[in-house]
């Protein structure tokens, strides 16, 4: 039987409890120090760590397990079917901050870029990754040693409060168990067993060693608590990447979700439909059409999602068939879609326009107005190359672009309507046509053509562009 010494607690526990006590604590920092230096030393090679924070990988990976990862050079092929660390953008993620992920890839595209899937996930990720994102290859998995970091970064303090004190706890048992033995050992006086006695000091006096036993018991007691210290401070210290994700399986055991390699021509093909009509050039005058994209897959497979973006915003990943949505911001938008087969393998990604157009174009005057005299509305317009006129500018930025301009001339004394060479008593709906040149438009009325009393006009002038929105001006003046 074990001896009973020690502290009180071993008296109370009685031999065999005090070793079972002791065995397990001692057991529990081994392993804690082994995970630590499984972590660290591999650093010394050129490996690098990340601290898992999400739980995208279970069952084989979980939020506190430590990933070792090397370096995947460009010249590297890249390992389909195992975990890469690669950046992942912005727009990719949820949150709209970019992050360095660690997922499996599970197909290379015809494109040249990779698909990648967190094994415990439904759906691959939404967007492919290219050769120049991804920075390593994942090696080694370390469990647990990351919990500390986790705990701290996740503010779960009663989690990290929990572990200290029982960190601490069976540190001091290590501690208790060895120190009374060799304070005992060293003897009643300090020589120890079978020694000769203390040592002598200047004065030639005796000195009791018993201090040299306690000095080794507290210097073994600041090395454990010094690593200690590293798995908590060291191990994630740097390497914590935010959501890392890992995972090293071919395939997951989560129901539902086994991810096999794919390699080859993907079997899906997807098509875009907009639901309504079009007008000049593929222009729509609508404030948002309804947008559809249907897939397709060949004999013997099957499709997974749908995945679109609209002018390579975030990207949406749909598991049917097919994917309705909305285009609703006005001009030439970029809609890229791609559809993926049940093997996990994604087609070449399409791009299409979809444009709206609900906007008038811009129209100003810019000529003079007004009371003029003859020679005011001679001198009017004449970088235009006319001898007298209105004219302005107009624009249709973002838009489908300026078509036609037109105008209508009415003379105020008689109600009669210039309809471009003549004044004539027809209905003055009728439009003249003006012209466009280049940002401006102009309309040619010479001034042989006005009353030599002042006579008072009215002018109003459209534009419109091709897809039929108009913008529409009135100016009053008078020549005489």
């Amino acid at each position: 039987m074990p001896r009973e010494s020690g502290p009180g607690i071993a008296r109370t526990l009685g031999g065999w409890g005090w070793l079972a006590l002791s065995t397990a604590s001692l057991t529990y920092l081994t392993f804690l120090l082994s995970l630590a230096a499984i972590a660290l030393l591999p650093a010394l090679f050129g490996w690098h760590g990340s601290v898992v924070q999400s739980g995208s990988m279970r069952p084989h990976i979980n939020p506190g397990d430590v990933v070792l990862s090397t370096n995947l050079p460009s010249e590297s092929a890249v390992p389909v079917g195992g975990v890469v660390e690669f950046s992942s953008p912005a727009f990719a993620e949820p949150s709209g901050v970019a992050k360095t992920r660690l997922h499996r890839i599970v197909s290379a595209n015809d494109d040249g870029t990779f698909d990648t899937a967190g094994d415990a996930n439904k759906d691959i990720d939404s967007t492919p990754i290219s050769r120049d994102q991804i920075s390593g290859q994942a090696r080694l998995l370390v469990p647990y040693v990351g919990l500390p970091s986790l705990w701290i970064g996740t503010g779960n303090f009663p989690a990290l409060t929990t572990w200290a004190v029982l960190t601490l706890i069976a540190l001091s048992v290590v501690i208790l168990s060895k120190a009374p033995r060799e304070l005992a050992d060293a003897g009643p006086d300090g020589a120890g067993t079978g020694s000769a006695g203390g040592t002598t000091g200047e004065s030639g006096a005796q000195r009791p060693r018993a201090l040299e036993p306690a000095k080794r018991v507290v210097a073994r007691s600041s090395g454990i608590i010094a690593a200690l210290a590293v798995v908590v401070l060291l191990v994630p210290g740097g390497a914590s990447m935010g959501a890392a994700d890992a995972a090293f399986t071919d395939r997951t055991s989560t129901s539902g979700n086994s991810w096999q390699v794919a390699v080859g021509k993907s079997k899906a093909t997807s098509r875009l439909q907009v639901n309504d009509t079009s007008g000049a050039d593929g222009w729509y005058q609508r404030s948002s059409v309804e947008v559809q994209i249907f897939a397709s897959a060949s004999s013997g497979s099957g499709i997974r999602s749908i995945t679109y973006r609209i002018n390579g915003g975030t990207p949406v990943t749909v598991r049917q068939y097919s994917a309705e949505f909305k285009v609703t911001t006005q001009g030439d938008n970029t809609i890229t879609y791609f559809a993926t087969d049940t093997a996990g393998r994604a087609e070449a990604e399409h791009s299409t326009h979809i444009k709206l157009d609900n906007r008038p174009p811009v129209l100003t005057v810019s000529s003079r107005t007004g009371d003029m005299t003859h020679t005011e509305w001679s001198a009017n317009c004449k970088s235009y190359g006319i001898s007298g006129g209105l004219c302005g500018d107009t624009s249709d930025a973002g838009g489908s672009g300026i078509g036609t301009a037109s105008y209508v001339l009415r003379r105020s004394s008689d109600s009669r309507c210039f309809d471009g060479s003549k004044w004539t008593g027809a209905a003055c709906e009728r439009r003249a046509s003006a012209r466009i040149s280049g940002a401006g438009w102009y309309v040619s009325v010479p001034d042989s053509k006005f009353e030599r009393k002042r006579t008072y006009y009215t002018i109003t002038v459209f534009v419109t562009d091709k897809v039929g929105n108009e913008a529409i001006t009135t100016k009053n003046f008078s020549v005489g």
